[in-house]
Parts: C-alpha cells; structure tokens; sequence
C-alpha cells in the first residue's frame, strides 16, 4: 500500500511530461476552432487531478483567468465577434494546461533522464544552465527586494527603481554567469564521449505510460469524434 502512494506522488517520468506539454499545445493551437476542444480540457483537468496535479492546477487558475479576461477581451474589442473570441481563450487554455505537467518536474531528474536515453550534451548543458539560472535569479530579486524593504523602499518606486533595483539585479547577473561557469567546470562536465554515471536511476512506471496513453486517447477523440 505504502509503495503505491509513493508511486501516486511521484511525478510522471520527466521526458513524457515534456512531450506530452509540447503535444498538448499543439493539439490546442490546431483543434482551437473545434466544439469538443472544451471536453478535451475537461478531461485533461480531470487527468491533472487523477494523477495528482491538482496543486499546480490550482495554482494557475489566477493567472489563466487574467489571461482570459485579456486575450479574450482584446480579441473581442478589436474583432467584435464571439467566435474568434472563443478561440482566442481556447488557445490560452491550451497553453496554460499544457504547462502544468513541467511545472512537477524535477530540473536534476529531467538532466538525469535527457543523459540516461543519450541526448546530446550541448543540449543537456543547455538545459542544465536554464534551470539553474532561473533557480538563481528568483533568489537574487528576492534577496534585492529583501535589501530594499530593509532601507523603506520599494521596487514599484520608479525614483529609486534603477539605482537600488535594476543594477543590483544586472550586476548579480554577471555573477550568477560566471559561478555557473565555475560550477559546470568542477563538476567535470565536457563535451567528448566520456561515459556519464548517475546515482539515481529514472524509470518509467506503469502510471507514466497510462497517463501518456490517457491524453493520446483524448487526443484521438478530438480529431476523429
């Protein structure tokens, strides 16, 4: 029993995450125009919530409701028809449930499974960088936020906005650089074909190939039904 709640936790396997997003997206962009899109949505939520993303569902309804209310609302002012404004919330509804699986993923494992199945390194380092800058810089402004309640002022106040926001920020950015730079190199990464160990091993598990199954089905209604 305890197995299969550890297992329910777990997030799905990184790489199908990525492909399942990416087909997602594109099956949201393409079927935009189509009545049973919305079911697809449903069923997709509904597929969140079973395979345990209902945290990051949750937490993108704020921002995909203020998506809506803009894209929608442009859409409809400049266009004037209902239609083209269904589309338009259509496609920032493809887009914001198709970013849901990525935000569960762990950034080490994705690296660790984009090195198991031989994914060439520039494209590993690639990832690697992004991931950890982006760790990084959320730290820095919040750190340079932090400095600048201590002194009473605040990053909304345009006066001070350049002078005790944006070159703290810019000149930390060259810092974050040049620390991941260190970081790759102590770590011995390198481009020649070296063999990569781990010491955690990613595996693929039947809830990972039945939610993957789950959204091609969906997928496969959508276009033929």
């Amino acid at each position: 029993m305890k197995n299969k709640i550890n297992l329910y936790q777990k997030p799905i396997y990184p790489l199908i995450s990525l492909l399942s997003s990416i087909i997602i997206f594109i099956v949201g962009l393409i079927f935009a125009k189509d009545e049973k899109i919305l079911w697809f949505f449903i069923g997709l939520s509904v597929l969140y919530i079973v395979f345990g993303y209902w945290k990051q569902l949750i937490l993108t309804i704020p921002i995909t409701i203020v998506m809506i209310l803009v894209f929608g609302g442009v859409t409809y002012l400049i266009l004037g028809k209902l239609p083209e404004t269904k589309y338009a919330i259509a496609r920032v509804l493809a887009l914001m449930l198709s970013i849901i699986p990525n935000m569960a993923i762990n950034p080490s494992d994705l690296i660790r499974n984009m090195k198991k199945i031989k994914i060439s390194k520039k494209i590993t380092l690639g990832f690697m960088i992004g991931f950890s800058f982006i760790k990084v810089f959320k730290e820095e402004v919040r750190r340079i936020k932090q400095a600048m309640k201590t002194r009473k002022t605040s990053a909304s106040n345009i006066k001070v906005f350049y002078r005790a926001f944006l070159i703290p920020l810019i000149s930390r950015v060259d810092d974050i650089s040049d620390t991941l730079s260190i970081s790759i190199e102590t770590r011995g990464f390198s481009f020649d074909k070296t063999k990569i160990t781990s010491y955690k091993d990613i595996k693929v598990h039947f809830k990972d190939i039945m939610y993957l199954l789950l959204v091609i089905t969906g997928i496969l209604l959508v276009m033929f039904l």
